[in-house]
């Protein structure tokens, strides 16, 4: 028996079985195979939504078209995130930055991307492995520059990259973002510090502990660019991080601020 995932509209997916699934192939309609329902849930974990669908008789996995697999994996892989900046900071916060609040419009991060969920069938593993391993390989790096300049195409364009430091993996993504900065030949500055260690974000009790936790905890540099900027970070999930160092980045100066990640750790969208 084979199951299949069909995506079905821009928010889920069918999962169930089926005899034929030619007539599914091409976006948006298009299947996966996969050998138990337990291993398609697992495969999808955040975009399925439960709904189960069986089409004609089962199959074997032996009689799935490869080259629909193929498609369905470039379709995954082209399947980016949405990551929507925060705009309000919970009360008392964030008082070593004096934010609170509604922040202003000058000082929001604006809409940002991220290159796919965690462990997912498309891009995910790659970064699972890679960020388990100390280092991002080329092909991710190539995949985030595709998605930024043919899909996303933020405007106004950014001018320079810099990224969300860290002082566990100090070159993890520091790496990264200096490998993907020279492959859109932007400039690439180390501009955003981490002048202490905190517990770690998944640690917290709640959003607003989340956010809480990272009051004083970034400083930027004098003498920034005050033009639009990518701010790479390699996860996100609470999306508190990037809604901060964007914050700061403003505030020093920088034009617009575009975060961009590798992967989405959080079910609900960031």
């Amino acid at each position: 028996m084979a199951f299949y995932v069909r995506r079905f509209n821009s928010i889920g997916y069918f999962i169930g079985y089926s005899n034929s699934l030619q007539p599914m192939i091409g976006p948006p309609d298009w299947a996966i195979g996969f050998s138990s329902a337990r291993q398609a849930y697992d495969q999808f974990p955040a975009v399925l939504h439960g709904t189960m669908e069986v089409v004609g008789e089962p199959t074997r996995a032996a009689d799935i078209d490869p080259g629909l697999t193929r498609r369905a994996l470039l379709f995954l892989r082209q399947s980016e995130l949405r990551i929507e900046p925060r705009k309000q900071i919970p009360a008392g916060a964030l008082k070593i930055y004096g934010l609170s609040g509604n922040l202003p419009a000058e000082l929001l991060a604006e809409p940002g991307r991220v290159l796919c969920r965690w462990g997912d069938a498309g891009w995910g593993r790659l970064v699972k492995e890679d960020k388990h391993s100390g280092a991002f390989r080329d092909e991710l790096v190539t995949a985030v520059a595709e998605m930024i300049t043919r899909r996303w195409q933020p405007a106004p364009p950014p001018r320079w990259v810099t990224c969300v430091p860290s002082r566990r993996h100090p070159r993890l993504v520091h790496d990264f973002a200096e490998r993907l900065a020279a492959r859109l030949g932007l400039p690439f500055r180390a501009a955003v510090e981490k002048v202490k260690d905190i517990p770690p974000q998944k640690d917290q009790r709640n959003s607003a502990y989340q956010c809480r936790n990272l009051d004083g905890v970034f400083e930027v540099k004098r003498g920034i660019p005050d033009s639009p900027v990518l701010l790479v970070d390699d996860m996100v999930d609470s999306r508190w991080t990037v809604t901060v160092v964007a914050s700061l980045l403003r505030q020093a100066g920088s034009g617009p601020v575009f975060p961009v990640a590798l992967g989405m750790t959080s079910t609900n969208g960031g």
